[in-house]
């Protein structure tokens, strides 16, 4: 149930982020960190949440410590949520890009024609880049800024009938 309501609003991994990296902060300025903003009201709730649940100790006054330094949830065991939460990550990724400074926001894209062998490929390099992502932010602790990283790789057509899969085009 915890980790489901985890998973539920983008709110809760920015926050578990970001409220040990600003130690004694009120609950009115982590809000104003979050971008979009929500209210401190929110942040109370969801930091009470998450130290119930156990993604957070209270260690003194508005302080606060990671207790994994990572959290890795399976598609299977949770795909609603997760799915909820890819949404929502998606959604401020949109708004992302006219609300945030270029120099702030890498967004890109390539759009290829690739076979099944080629995208199992490049899925592993993507799980690769995210592990690599998660380890820096694990080795070095509390950053300043709560980043996301998503990355998207769908198609944009139907897969055609009788395609020889291995055959290049």
């Amino acid at each position: 149930g915890d980790a489901f309501t985890f998973y539920e609003s983008w709110m809760y991994s920015a926050l578990r982020e970001l409220a040990p990296a600003m130690p004694g902060a009120k609950p009115s300025e982590l809000a104003a960190q979050c971008n979009p903003q929500i209210s401190a009201k929110e942040v109370r709730s969801a930091l009470a949440f998450l130290v119930k649940a156990g993604f957070l100790q209270k260690t003194g006054e508005d302080e606060y410590k990671q207790v994994n330094k990572s959290i890795k949830a399976s598609a299977e065991a949770l795909p609603l949520a997760l799915r909820s939460l890819h949404k929502q990550m998606m959604d401020l990724a949109k708004s992302a890009v006219d609300n945030i400074d270029k120099s702030e926001r890498n967004v890109t894209g390539v759009t290829v024609s690739i076979n099944r062998k080629d995208y199992e490929e490049i899925v592993k390099d993507i799980d690769a880049l995210r592990q690599k992502v998660a380890n820096l932010g694990i080795a070095r602790g509390c950053g300043k800024q709560v980043y996301h990283l998503g990355v998207q790789l769908f198609p944009l057509t139907k897969k055609p009938d009788n395609v020889n899969e291995s055959k290049k085009v």
